[in-house]
């Protein structure tokens, strides 16, 4: 505190510090209270915009993406133990079937609604007017790993829909 009491004298000297006790002297007691309770107005005012709301923001923020990063991670488990029952189904079931049964099967087992077939010299040329995205290609994960076939030519267009696709085309084959 030494150290501070010089400069604190050499601050209360300059002419600014001056002027503002002459002025602050020269106000009624009723004024000097106002102008008190103003600046503790103005000190709350600083404090609530300048540190907690800004830190409040960054919470209900850092809470937001944690909440979607655990959705994100609870998907994705569910994904992988999907993904973990369907390779093990793979391993146990015999791969049997035309090329067109096996394309129906696949279709059949992930809900998705054939609009056309076609054959297509050793392949099937097949078509879906309007699926999920997410069905589509657990249509096709079904086709290459369960089915032992061969998607060889995809061609999808997004919908209006959100998530939704139109499979324009694509070329199934057997695996070589």
């Amino acid at each position: 505190m030494s150290r501070l009491t010089p400069l604190l004298q050499k601050i209360a000297q300059t002419p600014v510090v001056q002027s503002a006790q002459q002025r602050w002297a020269q106000l009624a007691v009723r004024e000097q209270n106002l102008v008190k309770g103003l600046g503790a107005v103005i000190i709350v005012a600083i404090i609530y915009f300048a540190i907690w709301q800004p830190t409040y923001s960054a919470q209900q923020l850092a809470e937001r993406r944690l909440e979607g990063q655990q959705q994100q991670l609870l998907w994705l488990r569910e994904q992988v133990a999907r993904y973990q029952s369907l390779s093990a189904t793979q391993a146990q079931s015999e791969v049997s079937g035309s090329l067109s049964q096996r394309v129906n099967e696949a279709a059949a087992s992930n809900k998705i609604q054939i609009a056309r077939m076609q054959p297509q010299n050793n392949g099937l040329i097949v078509s879906v007017d309007e699926t999920s995205y997410q069905q589509a290609m657990s249509w096709l994960y079904a086709l290459e790993q369960t089915y032992q076939l061969q998607v060889t030519t995809l061609d999808l267009a997004r919908l209006d829909e959100l998530g939704k696709v139109r499979v324009r085309q694509v070329l199934v084959t057997e695996k070589s």
